[in-house]
């Protein structure tokens, strides 16, 4: 699926933050334009966790800070619109007026009562709009796979080694790669179909990069996959005949586990400083998918099916 524009829907939450680096990211690496929205409420809806605790903003100040939510690489177009009306609605119009190709937002805007509220806009979007919507719920690192990736007393481990790490990583992204696209073939739901495509072409790069770093050491390893890839998307296909997203949901924050702990103990070597920084660099993406599929199954929407008009 090409995406041209994809739309992130802000509330002005703590929370909402790992969806817009998500909304972000996607659009840098897909090329697309990211349109950042928010739809003011009445004065007495922010305040607590909206608008990071601040009550009763202006248009002005809101609009102001909406243009605080930057991607984190300048090469991603971005521009900011103050929307008015009932959010869900507002939203479903402007992303059909503006031809998007992907609505991302977040599920948990606040707390109490107000994550009700925040809920059904969602749910709403998620029902109404005619293109897909990506809707994750923000989970803590608690429910993270922690990693610790300090290795700054390790010595220097030899060249033999070194490569040896990327080589293994190497592969792991292929891995990676391969499993993630056969998830986006065989999973139904619109949003998740296009978010696990486009990690599935990153992985792909990634795995360039590190046998690039390796080139620069004095090796070239091959680019080819493990026998628990092939089994991982053996498992995938089967539940393509289950017919089950959330079985492919399931499968795929499995297989990010290992990824997760494969880079974990690569950074827990002596690795030179150019390398630890592009594993680092890496692991920061992987992780950011990882919380996003977390934050999809918590978030209970893979049973909505959204198929996108044809434009």
């Amino acid at each position: 699926m090409k995406l041209g524009k994809l739309l992130f829907a802000s509330d002005y939450s703590r929370t909402g933050d790992l969806a817009f680096a998500l909304a972000a990211s996607i659009a840098r690496h897909a090329g697309a334009e990211l349109l950042v929205v928010h739809v003011e409420q009445a004065s007495n809806e922010y305040g607590g966790e909206h608008y990071h605790g601040t009550a009763n903003p202006t248009t002005d100040v809101l609009r102001r800070e909406l243009e605080r939510l930057a991607p984190a690489s300048s090469q991603v177009p971005c521009s900011y619109h103050l929307l008015a009306g009932k959010p869900a609605k507002a939203i479903v119009q402007f992303a059909s007026n503006q031809n998007v190709d992907l609505i991302v937002m977040s599920t948990h805007g606040c707390t109490g009562i107000a994550s009700v509220i925040v809920g059904s806009v969602a749910e709403e979007v998620i029902r109404t709009a005619s293109c897909p919507v990506l809707a994750v719920k923000t989970v803590s690192e608690q429910e993270m796979y922690g990693i610790e990736c300090k290795a700054e007393d390790q010595p220097r481990i030899g060249l033999k080694q070194q490569l040896q790490t990327l080589g293994n990583l190497v592969e792991v992204c292929v891995d990676s790669a391969r499993g993630l696209q056969a998830a986006a073939d065989d999973v139904k739901h619109g949003g998740l179909k296009v978010l696990l495509s486009d990690r599935a072409e990153q992985r792909g790069d990634f795995a360039e990069e590190l046998q690039a770093e390796a080139v620069t050491r004095g090796a070239v390893p091959i680019l080819r996959g493990t026998l628990l890839g092939r089994i991982f998307r053996q498992w995938i296909h089967l539940s393509k005949a289950l017919g089950d997203d959330a079985t492919v949901l399931n499968a795929c924050l499995k297989e990010e586990e290992h990824t997760l702990k494969e880079y974990g103990k690569a950074l827990g070597l002596g690795l030179p400083e150019g390398t630890r920084r592009l594993l680092q660099r890496q692991l920061a993406e992987i992780r950011l998918l990882d919380r996003a599929l977390l934050g999809i199954k918590e978030a209970g929407v893979l049973e909505i099916n959204v198929t996108p008009s044809v434009r």
